[in-house]
């Protein structure tokens, strides 16, 4: 039973396994090496997929994409708003500003959290897998993008806990693909500097590594969690929005309007695949709304005119990467091209014209590349296979809050390598304070409040004396796996109290956690039970079908009376009739109707000298 690798992404996902000295891919039902990032939610169960993209002009309100800008964040943040108001889908804050999406579920109003669509998603990845392998599967790597904050890490692996998996590690997509490289190019003892820019549907993340062999150092890391292809698609369609406006003065921002912006979206993503190899793509929708036909064209000089902003922010994330680990573009050997919107050819001229044509790497499938890297990590884990080393860094600054300044007191700075111990001393800032509060942040705000907390917690009671003569000695102490563990004591004392903030969800409570999966284990044998009533519908029509074709042919083999054979017809075709009047029966009923025509079958070709 192997561990497999996840790339659970913003737009596709990617599921590889390593076994028998083989690297795999896994393929969904439909055969595909990747799986679009979308569920939806019917009168009759739940879609996932292609399934689910499939229908989501006709169900866009029940139909869930870009869970990954949710997970793990606030309704009150500034990314989440803008793109609340761009879904079709509704999404609203709980009493702590938790995000929740609202749909119709077998025709009853649900509210979901990011964590349960994801595992939705991740469970679907989960049966596909165990179906390819023929065998039960547990363990996982599951990849995350380098500039996840802890909470969004930790609502991660929430959701693939609901999905049934164990993770062994959450690991940074960036540092995935490098792994899948030093194996796809036997780098051996090669000592290199590595750039993976990994820009993909809707995150992009910038890392510097240095790869000794199967040692891998974290050297620095940026990234936008708020941008990727999908960004791309929306300025493509505002732009025909525009176009629209100007060629028949119809607005198109409203709600009654989601369907056609549906069919934008899908045509301005269908243009950016064109243009990858081609200098022109039209957008060509027949009946577009109120009977308009509707023709435009895109040349890659307006594509690159319309996108330009996000290029400029790339660039600038690949500028950060290299200033946090004092390289320069000539330090570096190799640039891995990880994403499907590295495939865009603005972006690889950029980087070639900063790093040099002869330092790009194309030899990675730039969809599966961390997948694989995650594969590969996690046969090391789960085997005695050749080890593999990582050395990361922090990707955010860590510290308290100062409650007298507002601001927020870096211990460990970001890009940090782990693991690592940081200490401070704080003095008590009132005569008789009986404990000091500390509330722990992590970000880049000056501002305190602008930032995450990870937790709050307070010091043992403290030595009664006046203001600044008591001293507590504070360790931020951040291990390799990017736990913090902070300890207070009072000096002088054997007072101590610690603090540690785990990849575990800080944003539930333990009675909450408990419900969430609950629902989850709940909501799974509703599923199990409706496909489990599904298959054997679905095995009751084709028995019609297939009863209809065999009585044919022992009538035409003169093994079947004139009629017994009409008799036999038309139990089939009224049984397909009641089928589809009756699709919301129970699965004893269907079993029931199945057995009747067994028994018809039987006595049918008994009679007939067994003729079947």
């Amino acid at each position: 039973m192997p561990a497999i690798g996840i790339d659970l992404g913003t737009t596709n996902c990617c599921v590889s396994v390593y076994r028998n000295d083989e690297l795999e891919v896994v393929p969904n039902d439909q055969g595909n090496r990747t799986t679009p990032s979308y569920v939806a939610y019917t009168p009759n169960g739940t879609l996932v997929g292609e399934a689910a993209k499939a229908q989501q002009s006709l169900n866009p309100v029940n139909t869930i994409y870009d869970s990954k800008r949710l997970i793990g964040r606030f309704i009150t943040e500034e990314s989440v708003k803008r793109d609340c108001e761009i879904w079709p889908f509704r999404v609203v804050g709980d009493d702590l500003n938790r995000p929740l999406v609202k749909v119709v579920y077998k025709n009853r109003a649900k509210t979901w959290l990011p964590e349960q669509i994801s595992a939705v998603l991740l469970r679907y990845l989960k049966v596909m897998t165990e179906a390819y392998l023929q065998s039960s599967v547990t363990e996982a790597i599951v990849t995350v993008p380098a500039y996840f904050h802890q909470n969004q890490r930790a609502a991660t692996k929430l959701a693939c806990e609901l999905a049934g998996f164990d993770v062994l590690e959450i690991l940074d997509e960036p540092t995935a693909a490098a792994i899948a490289y030093s194996l796809e190019e036997a780098c051996g003892n090669t000592d290199e500097n590595i750039v993976v820019v990994d820009f993909g549907g809707g995150t992009l993340d910038i890392s510097v590594l240095e790869v000794k062999g199967r040692k891998f150092y974290v050297k620095g890391t940026t990234g936008d969690t708020h941008l990727g292809g999908q960004d791309i698609d929306q300025l493509l369609v505002r732009h025909l929005m525009e176009e629209i406006k100007t060629r028949h003065n119809v607005d198109l921002t409203s709600d009654d309007h989601i369907a056609t912006i549906l069919c934008l979206r899908a045509k301005c993503e269908e243009c950016k695949r064109t243009l990858t190899n081609n200098l022109e793509a039209e957008v060509s929708i027949e009946d577009l709304f109120q009977g308009v036909d509707f023709r435009y064209t895109f040349t890659r000089a307006l594509f690159e005119q319309l996108t330009a902003v996000i290029y400029d922010r790339l660039m600038q994330q690949v500028q950060k990467a290299l200033d946090q680990t004092g390289l320069t573009s000539a330090n570096v050997n190799r640039v891995l091209l990880v994403g499907g919107s590295t495939r865009i050819p603005k972006v690889q001229e950029l980087l070639r014209n900063y790093f040099g044509s002869d330092r790009l790497c194309r030899t990675l499938n730039p969809d599966e590349a961390v997948a694989q890297g995650a594969a590969i990590y996690a046969n090391r884990i789960d085997t005695e296979g050749e080890p593999i080393a990582l050395q990361n860094v922090n990707p955010y600054s860590l510290g308290l809050k100062n409650k007298r300044s507002g601001l927020m007191d870096v211990i460990i700075k970001r890009g940090t390598q782990l693991p690592t111990k940081q200490l401070r001393t704080l003095l008590t800032t009132v005569d008789c304070q009986k404990y000091i509060k500390l509330i722990i942040l992590e970000g880049e705000h000056a501002l305190a409040d602008r930032n995450k907390v990870l937790g709050e917690f307070s010091t043992e009671p403290l030595q009664p004396a006046p203001a600044g003569q008591v001293s507590v000695d504070l360790t931020f102490q951040l291990d390799e796996h990017n736990i913090l563990t902070v300890l207070a004591v009072e000096r002088g004392t054997s007072k101590e109290r610690q603090h540690v903030v785990t990849n575990t969800n800080q944003c539930f409570s333990e009675e909450e956690l408990k419900r969430i999966r609950k629902e989850a284990e709940d909501y799974e044998e509703d599923e199990r039970s409706h496909r489990e009533r599904l298959q054997v519908w679905t095995d009751l029509d084709r028995m019609c079908f297939e009863l209809k074709k065999l009585a044919l042919r022992n009538k035409q083999n003169k093994k079947l009376s004139e009629h017994d054979f009409k008799s036999m017809v038309e139990k089939c075709e009224e049984m397909a009739t009641w089928l589809l009047e009756h699709q919301d029966e129970s699965k004893e009923v269907f079993e029931n109707k199945k057995q009747e025509l067994e028994e018809m079958k039987q006595n049918v070709f008994t009679e007939n000298s067994g003729g079947y």
